[in-house]
């Protein structure tokens, strides 16, 4: 893999008012905020110029904010509704290629395994990354070039892209986007 930057940055949502599992996002393991796990877990991706948790802008979420703050960890803080809009923000400020989305309830995101997407996307001027198979090692992330990112903002209306970040525009117009194959090892299949 190359050692130069690709211009990457990796986007954390996270919201302190989940519905299942309230403040999650700061839940103790192991005597470190879940939080906390993911951002160093991306601190081990070489090729990840910058990490952002990405929070919304209610009075439920200024916990997280301040945390993310006294941490010195980048935060942004938008629509606690519309996650896209605030990946849309985040990229015009920071201007990446490709994005890293993590959300932040995953901590055990694998940083090789999204250092080898963004690598393969950026050397074959891709857009989204298809493996062969599904794998638990693809939950929680994924990497994706800014340009689709931009294009669902654009060409979507749908609450659902709004909340997951255009996945359902994407699976709906795979032809729009530029895929790239990476073929994991049967050790990562799902069992």
């Amino acid at each position: 893999m190359q050692d130069k930057k690709i211009n990457c940055v990796a986007i954390i949502q996270a919201r302190m008012s989940s519905t299942r599992l309230p403040n999650k996002v700061l839940s103790d393991i192991c005597g470190i905020p879940l939080i906390q796990h993911i951002v160093n877990r991306l601190k081990d991706c070489k090729l990840v110029d910058k990490i952002v948790v990405a929070t919304s802008t209610e009075k439920s979420d200024d916990i997280l904010y301040e945390y993310c703050h006294k941490n010195l960890i980048d935060s942004y803080r938008g629509s606690l509704k519309n996650v896209l809009s605030r990946f849309i923000q985040v990229t015009e400020k920071y201007k990446p290629k490709y994005v890293v989305r993590v959300t932040g309830d995953c901590p055990l995101i694998y940083p090789e395994f999204i250092d080898k997407q963004i690598y393969i996307l950026n050397r074959d001027e891709g857009d989204l990354v298809k493996t062969n198979f599904d794998s638990s090692l693809l939950c929680g992330q994924g990497v994706l070039s800014t340009k689709t990112i931009k294009k669902v903002f654009e060409m979507s209306n749908d609450l659902e892209d709004f909340e997951h970040v255009g996945s359902k525009f994407i699976m709906k117009n795979p032809e729009k986007f530029k895929w790239v194959g990476l073929k994991l090892p049967k050790s990562f299949l799902k069992k």
